[in-house]
């Protein structure tokens, strides 16, 4: 599915690492950019088509400019916020509906461009001379003008009378869209975005003095010249392509080093099925799927637009610890994706913990930032630590974080990162003696994911349930595109409210402990509640030993379920599945648990 107002230049690739989107010139259209498509497997190239031309010639085409910006803006809603990095190039008109797009990104706190290329025109401020109320003159009085300025391309240039008449209403259109541009002052200046000018040297609308002035608009700038004029990419497209190609390549240049080295100086797509969980993440369609808690339910695309916004106001903790004591919610799974798209390690804190261990776990780790629900900064001892902390308002469902960083031109947030890099730190639940930290590798957890998806594949209109192992478990359905609900934890411990919560939502997959799926098993209410839970389809038992008796009573209640046995997910990567088979009378009459691989 596409916007309409978006057309792909090229082939889709598998997982962009980067997505370029074009906003075509005066009566220029997606086909204008036919020739963009970057022979890089990892770039992606889109343009924005207009109402007026084109598949969408029969629409009327927009003469107000803030139209235009918010067309542009539904469709970055839909297929580009979702946390993998894009950049911006406007050309000529699209120089400033992309500035203006740009503008609007960042007064509402959305992903912004890596990149933004302000192709053949000055500043917001700075028109082409020459061109007002041109709109209104007759097309054999326009038509020359604008050849003798030197911005009317080749293919209008060389139209027929019939193809002029369809295409005029567009450029007049786009014409008095133009001169009713005013720039909001004083202007806007790009602080987390990179800005190219780019220009032909033979353009007599525009000059490099004039391009130099878009320095004044941001923190990082480079001008950068081509032979040829206001349309000089055909004149020397190799070169242009070469420059392109470098440039948005150089845009992700933060990536760890063992990762340019492990891909040979530049990021290849991983060899399914081994990819970091946030790439498998993004290869779905952000509508795909929802994910919700106690206070709200969110998209897929939404999810990953809040934990790419997030990591932005990390900063730079690639290769650092990121320690988070939060709760089961989706603030828990935003900060996750947020710390691996900066390519962070994470640790769990368990809500559990008293202050002192808590205390010692930092220490321990090594951690320089801590993420925590406000209402549990009381377990912490942050001396020396930078706290950024989450907060609640109310039962309204809204909640902001606080104590994030300015964006810096120099936090570039990625959904590749190092499958040998540890993804997290968590704890042994301590039945042996003290809690015992482990390390669970990208490799690993990416590996655990799939592994058990293949043994047990999802299904259409599946909705995953997740409480225990939150940290694990709650990715399951997010990276196979299903829909996923996070189970309060006052619900987790009431077995009639478990009971009840997986016939509201409709569950069919869980993972609980065998002596919690023994409470569930032996309350009342299974009886009189078997037939409505039929919706089950698979119940993970991990963290302890399944015994036997609770198999069989699982098997009487739930015929039609399987029952899997799972060794620890972040011990065992999900190496020793075993599911359960329909008959286990076969067994001998020594064995009291079930085996686990």
């Amino acid at each position: 599915m596409e916007h309409p107002g978006f057309v792909r230049i090229g082939e889709a690739k598998e997982t962009p690492h980067l997505r370029l989107l074009c906003v075509p010139h005066s009566g220029g259209d997606a086909s204008s950019f036919r020739s963009w498509a970057l022979d890089d497997p990892c770039l992606e190239v889109w343009s924005v088509r207009l109402p007026g031309r084109g598949s969408r010639l029969h629409e009327k085409p927009f003469r107000d400019w803030q139209a235009a910006v918010n067309e542009i803006l539904l469709g970055l809603h839909a297929f580009f916020l979702d946390g993998v990095p894009f950049a911006i190039l406007g050309h000529s008109l699209g120089a400033l509906l992309g500035f203006e797009v740009a503008r609007l990104l960042a007064s509402q706190g959305l992903q912004q461009p890596t990149l933004f290329l302000a192709s053949s025109h000055a500043p917001p401020w700075k028109k082409i001379s020459g061109l007002q109320n041109v709109q209104k003159m007759k097309p054999s009085e326009m038509l020359p003008l604008l050849s003798k300025l030197g911005i009317l391309s080749k293919e209008a240039s060389m139209l027929q009378n019939e193809s002029v008449s369809t295409f005029l209403p567009t450029l007049q259109a786009d014409l008095e869209m133009y001169n009713s541009y005013s720039c909001i002052m004083p202007p806007f200046r790009m602080q987390q975005t990179a800005v190219i000018a780019l220009v032909g040297l033979s353009d007599t609308a525009i000059s490099l003095e004039d391009m130099q002035e878009w320095d004044s608009h941001c923190q990082d700038f480079e001008l950068k010249g081509f032979a040829g004029g206001h349309f000089y990419w055909q004149d020397a497209w190799e070169e242009v392509h070469a420059y392109l190609v470098e440039r948005l390549r150089s845009s992700l240049r933060v990536l760890p080093a063992s990762v340019h080295s492990r891909f040979g100086g530049w990021v290849e797509n991983p060899s399914p099925p081994l990819c970091a969980l946030t790439t498998l993440i993004s290869r779905h369609p952000p509508n795909i799927s929802t994910i919700e808690d106690t206070y709200e339910r969110v998209s897929l695309g939404e999810l990953r637009a809040r934990s790419y916004s997030l990591a932005v106001g990390l900063g730079d903790v690639q290769r650092a610890t990121v320690a988070i004591l939060l709760h089961h919610d989706i603030a828990f799974v935003t900060a996750m994706l947020a710390i691996w798209q900066s390519n962070g390690c994470m640790m769990v804190l368990d809500k559990s913990f008293p202050p002192d261990l808590v205390a010692e776990s930092l220490d321990l780790a090594g951690a320089r930032l801590l993420l925590v629900a406000a209402d549990l900064l009381h377990k912490v001892k942050a001396e020396g630590m930078r706290v950024v902390m989450h907060e609640r308002f109310g039962d309204s469902g809204g909640s902001a974080w606080k104590g994030l960083l300015a964006p810096s031109l120099f936090c570039r947030i990625e959904d590749v990162v190092d499958l040998n890099s540890p993804a997290y730190l968590v704890f042994t639940s301590g039945t042996s003696g003290k809690p015992k930290m482990v390390v669970c590798s990208h490799r690993s957890a990416s590996f655990g994911h799939l592994s058990r998806a293949h043994v047990l594949p999802y299904s259409a209109g599946e909705k995953e349930g997740v409480n225990i192992m939150f940290s694990w478990e709650v990715l399951r359905g997010v990276v196979q595109g299903t829909d996923v609900a996070c189970i309060p934890d006052s619900v987790v411990t009431d077995p009639s409210s478990f009971l009840g919560f997986i016939k509201k939502h409709a569950i069919t997959r869980f993972l609980a402990t065998p002596s919690l799926l023994r409470a569930l098993l032996d309350a009342p209410e299974i009886q009189t509640r078997a037939n409505v839970l039929r919706s089950l389809k698979v119940v993970y038992s991990c963290g302890e030993a399944l015994p036997l008796h609770t198999a069989r009573k699982f098997q009487s209640s739930f015929p039609e379920a399987t029952l899997v046995n799972v060794y620890s997910s972040w011990e065992g990567g999900d190496l020793a599945i075993y599911k359960v088979p329909d008959s286990m009378n076969g067994w001998p009459v020594c064995r009291s648990v079930v085996p686990v691989g």
